[in-house]
């Protein structure tokens, strides 16, 4: 007999767990931060806002408004803007 649908999307699920550890130990690594590291963290985020929204069902703009909302304090609201339009490609 074959894989089931639900054992096949909990070896996945298991894969995109550990996908998701090794993101936020190389996220949480020391190192040199320079306009290219910038940019490649922008891109990150960005590609994260997609794959959740097609994952979860909620749109970008939903995602990215629930950012803001977690942002600490005001002072951190007002310097956020910005990032999701950067022109990454002259960086």
């Amino acid at each position: 007999m074959g894989t089931t649908a639900k054992e096949k999307y909990e070896e996945q699920k298991e894969d995109v767990i550990r996908l998701l550890d090794f993101l936020q130990m190389e996220v949480t690594k020391e190192r040199v931060i320079d306009w290219g590291q910038v940019g490649n963290i922008v891109n990150v985020r960005m590609k994260l806002i997609e794959t959740l929204s097609f994952f979860s069902g909620f749109s970008e703009n939903e995602i990215h408004n629930t950012l803001i909302e977690c942002m600490e304090d005001d002072s951190q609201r007002a310097d956020y803007g910005g990032l999701e339009d950067m022109d990454i490609t002259n960086l």
